[in-house]
């Protein structure tokens, strides 16, 4: 059975919605800067799809979405309100956030400010912490990280971009699709991080009170596995920072068999968990969120 596809309209921007036919907590899937909800086509498509419920969204400014009147929801939290939007327009109080690059710190801001979720997945997302010197301590200074903070790219520049952003998993739509995204919204992104708006993200990913699953490709581009793996987390997903051999910044893309497997297992032991934290409400109370 296809996805289903529909428009919702949110003070923010028109926002284009896919959701797949499975079941249970839904899984937000959350896309990266000059993208779009199909890079995770192999999720929509494959078991993870039939088996779970998904909701791609294209954010504003990018994808099948409009453009937003304001530059201001070109930000951390501009992107994060707008997702709220979604949620409450779709009546959906408890989610899964998985967040690719621009998405995985967009689910960091909604964890901090947002009830009802469940858990989050960063992918290619390093939690970075206040200023320049905390991005710069997440991230490699990739050349390619300038051109994802200017407004207009040429044609080089953009299969350039293609290239770093989806190895192998490069198409002509992905591709078209960064040529797609509105001119401001790069550089408008770019000046809000550089201001420091939105919530420290290193915080909200050290005290996550629920399981935080990092999953990266071994020839991650822009994230610093070496950062990731030094954060003092309360709750990390297995105990470790995954790797996923042969791919690069978007694993789920290059890798997806390996990646998906990941991901079911994680979505099995958060149903399990709640289930089993249902069971025990006078237990709960006793515990310290996060442990």
């Amino acid at each position: 059975m296809r996805p289903a596809r529909k428009t919702i309209h949110t003070a923010f921007a028109d926002i284009a919605v896919l959701e797949t036919h499975g079941s249970g907590t839904p899984v937000l899937l959350l896309h990266g800067n000059s993208t779009c909800k199909e890079v995770f086509r192999a999720q929509i498509e494959g078991e993870v799809g039939r088996t779970a419920r998904l909701i791609a969204i294209d954010l504003p400014g990018h994808g099948e979405s409009g453009n937003a009147p304001s530059a201001a929801t070109y930000s951390i939290p501009g992107y994060a309100d707008t997702v709220a939007a979604v949620l409450d327009d779709m009546k959906i109080d408890d989610v899964i956030l998985l967040g690719w690059s621009l998405g995985g710190h967009v689910a960091l801001e909604l964890l901090q400010r947002r009830a009802g979720i469940k858990g989050v997945i960063l992918v290619g997302a390093p939690p970075f912490g206040r200023g320049l010197t905390g991005m710069l301590r997440a991230f490699h200074l990739n050349p390619a990280l300038l051109l994802a903070t200017r407004a207009r790219l040429d044609r080089g520049e953009i299969e350039q971009l293609a290239r770093i952003c989806f190895g192998g998993g490069a198409d002509p739509h992905l591709t078209a699709m960064i040529a797609r995204t509105d001119p401001k919204a790069r550089r408008a992104l770019f000046r809000s991080l550089i201001q420091g708006r939105g919530v420290n993200q290193r915080e909200a990913a050290e005290q996550s009170p629920v399981p935080l699953a990092i999953i990266n490709g071994a020839h991650e581009p822009f994230a610093r596995i070496e950062y990731l793996e030094s954060l003092d987390y309360d709750n990390l997903w297995d105990g470790c920072c995954h790797i996923i051999d042969d791919c690069g910044h978007a694993p789920f893309l290059e890798q997806p068999e390996a990646f998906d497997r990941l991901l079911l297992r994680y979505l099995r032991q958060i149903t399990e968990k709640a289930t089993v934290t249902r069971r025990s409400a006078p237990e709960r109370r006793l515990a310290r969120p996060g442990r």
